[in-house]
């Protein structure tokens, strides 16, 4: 195995900005989801950048809350399926819940703590993996990934100094 070239801390965020300049331009073209009204810390998650039919933003809130929400306009590619990619699944049903104002039906897989849950919006896939409740979740359409971009890097950023990779 042969590891890649090791970036300077320069060269590391230049490609970082470059990367978050791909994500805005997909952003600007491609609708994504996110909870209502999160006050939490917020960051970009997996994102395709290649093809932009995956798009995907973290939720954290207190005491461990976690939600994960995911956004595709490939039908042959539901976010369900991939944020349920090594969870055994157990239970499944449905849940109705808000999206833009309007309720929609989930069809939902609990396990291991986690409860994942997925639809077609206009058709456009949608999907969230939580360890929380469902019911108290609401979804609209992000019209700013400026917030999300920045808890990504700011918690990129104390990654590094942890490991002193930035000093």
């Amino acid at each position: 195995m042969r590891a890649g070239q090791i970036l300077s801390p320069d060269e590391f965020w230049a490609h970082l900005r470059g990367r978050d300049d791909e994500v805005r331009a997909l952003f600007a073209r491609r609708p994504t989801y996110a909870v209502e009204s999160w006050t939490g810390q917020r960051m970009i998650d997996e994102w395709s950048l290649g093809d932009s039919t995956y798009r995907g933003v973290r939720l954290d809130g207190a005491e461990g809350l976690q939600v994960v929400v995911a956004t595709s306009d490939d039908a042959a590619s539901e976010p369900a399926r991939h944020l349920l990619t090594n969870l055994p699944t157990t239970d499944t049903g449905k849940a109705t819940l808000s999206v833009s104002g309007n309720l929609a039906q989930f069809d939902t897989w609990t396990a291991d703590g986690y409860t994942v849950a997925g639809a077609r919006i206009d058709g456009v896939g949608l999907a969230l993996r939580t360890n929380g409740r469902l019911d108290s979740l609401s979804f609209v359409l992000i019209d700013d990934i400026e917030p999300y971009l920045r808890g990504r890097n700011d918690r990129i950023r104390a990654m590094r100094a942890e490991r002193g990779l930035d000093g």
